[in-house]
């Protein structure tokens, strides 16, 4: 064998040819529970996302807070929220996005 014909290719996945952050085709971002809680003012904010490896922020009442992705599920209450935020918006470091409606309690 010619070495002069060994190629090594890297690959950087979600982007052919490597490098970049593109991504993962069909991610998916959802989110299954918002729920105010008046009486202790805090928001619980439930969901998944497909991609296990995303960064992920929720958006509510003008806030914006770090959600734990945990093996693409989140489960977090955030306290302090004196005022029912409405709705409450998620968005992944892959670009994926979910809006919901606040339920109150």
């Amino acid at each position: 064998m010619d070495l002069r014909q060994l190629v090594i290719r890297a690959h950087v996945p979600g982007k052919p040819g490597g490098g970049g952050t593109n991504p993962p085709t069909g991610a998916t971002l959802s989110i299954t529970r918002a729920e105010w809680d008046s009486e202790n003012e805090s928001l619980r904010l439930e969901g998944r996302c497909s991609d296990y490896a995303a960064t992920l922020r929720a958006d509510f009442s003008g806030r914006m807070e770090a959600v734990t992705n945990n093996m693409g599920r989140f489960r977090n209450v955030f306290n302090n929220v004196a005022k029912d935020p409405g709705t409450v918006t998620v968005t992944a470091s892959n670009g994926a996005t979910a809006t919901s409606a606040v339920t109150a309690n």
